[in-house]
């Protein structure tokens, strides 16, 4: 890229209602971890079987089925083919940000306190740090679909 050169890059925060429509859900994070809770019911009811730590083993199963019951599952993270879009970017929580593949120049996860960071730089060189949760289903998509021409094109001369 030449110095005056400008880079067309479409990531942006945007209002959800703008949302691309008609892109084919690949997968998402949501805000309540169905599995943790589900763990956590089963080790009380096998808790509540032992005579001993009967009490331990209600309270347990109490908090897994007030967590399945009352805590409400937000929409974190969606991955479409051609991009991801991140919700709840601030207190205005009718904007997300929509990030497109192809605009990723690098990126890297820092761990936080209550949540990981996601560093991307984009090819027009700004920095955008978002907050994130399930950093290895969010890892293994970004490995996936960031820089898929440069991937591909390793793959076809390693094979010529």
């Amino acid at each position: 890229m030449t110095e005056g050169e400008k880079v067309d890059v479409r990531s942006k925060l945007l209002k959800i209602r703008n949302l691309p429509q008609g892109h084919k859900l690949i997968d998402c994070i949501n805000a309540k971890p169905y599995f943790v809770f589900s763990v956590l019911g089963s080790i009380g009811l096998l808790l509540v079987l032992r005579e001993k730590y009967m009490i331990l083993g209600i309270l347990l199963v109490f908090v897994a089925v007030y967590s399945f019951l009352f805590i409400k599952n937000e929409r974190l993270i969606e991955f479409y083919d051609d991009y991801c879009v991140f919700y709840r970017m601030n207190a205005n929580k009718d904007e997300c940000f929509l990030l497109f593949w192809n605009d990723i120049s690098a990126w890297e996860i820092h761990p936080g306190s209550e949540y990981d960071e996601l560093s991307v730089t984009l090819r027009d060189q700004r920095k955008i740090v978002l907050k994130c949760v399930c950093k290895h289903k969010l890892t293994r998509y970004f490995k996936r679909y960031v820089n898929r021409e440069e991937q591909e094109t390793a793959v076809i001369s390693k094979t010529i």
